[in-house]
This record gives C-alpha cells, structure tokens and sequence, in this order.
C-alpha cells in the first residue's frame, strides 16, 4: 500500500482493490472479534458464578466456631470483590498473552521501515509502561 501510494504511476483500479481489500479484512476482524469477546465474556461470567456459588455454599457448612473466625465481610469480600477480579482476569487474559508478541512483531516493523529512529518509539513504549505502573 506505501509503495502504491509513492509511485505516481499505479492503476487506479489497483488502488480501489487495496481499499475494499482493507475494509473487507476490517469488517471480518470486527465480527471475529466481536463473536471472540462474546464467549469470553460468557465464560468468565459462568465461571465468577461458580466461584460465588462454591463460597456462599461453603459458608453454610461452616461450624459456629469457624464461623466466628471468618467475618461476614470477609465471606462478601469473597464473593463479591475476588470473584469479580477472576473474571476480569480472563476476560482480559488472551490481551496479557499476545501483547509481548504484538510489540515483538512492532518493534521488527519499525526496524525494518524506520531503521535507527525505531529506538525512539522503543524507548515511547517503555517509558508508556513504567508510568502506567508507577
């Protein structure tokens, strides 16, 4: 597409054909993705149910001294707060997975294209990172 757009001589026809190329791999993106983030969604949903059903139902089997160790808030905590992070986990899991080869693939890009001056948006990225978790 860069090389289509640098030389002044190229068919338009070829042009058009990169366009609707690029729309019709965004459009199937969107409906994967979209279809992908559905079922993880569900199923962090499904399993945050059954984590709260284990603890709530493993509170009723408490005895009355263990009861008296565990507080009420702590059982909520549970149930409500750590559930919720599981979920929120594994909805967000496969972007903890394929994030470290995305920026792979992004650095050998820019090299490749930007030779020297991809450092700079090396040097962005991780300068990106220390701040978000300082």
């Amino acid at each position: 597409m860069i090389t289509f757009i640098r030389d002044k001589e190229q068919n338009v026809q070829v042009g058009i054909f990169y366009v609707s190329l690029l729309c019709l791999v965004s459009f199937t993106q969107t409906i994967i993705g979209q279809n992908f983030f559905f079922t993880q969604i569900t199923s962090g949903i499904r399993i945050r149910s059954a984590l709260m059903n284990a603890v709530y139902r493993k509170s009723f089997k408490l005895t009355a001294s263990a009861r008296k160790t565990v507080s009420i808030g702590q059982m909520t905590n549970l149930i409500t707060n750590n559930a919720a992070d599981i979920d929120h986990t594994l909805i967000n899991l496969n972007e903890m997975i394929s994030i470290p080869f995305n920026v792979s693939i992004l650095i050998y890009m820019l090299w490749k294209y930007l030779g020297m001056a991809s450092l700079a948006g090396l040097y962005y990225i991780f300068v990106s990172i220390t701040t978000v978790f300082k």
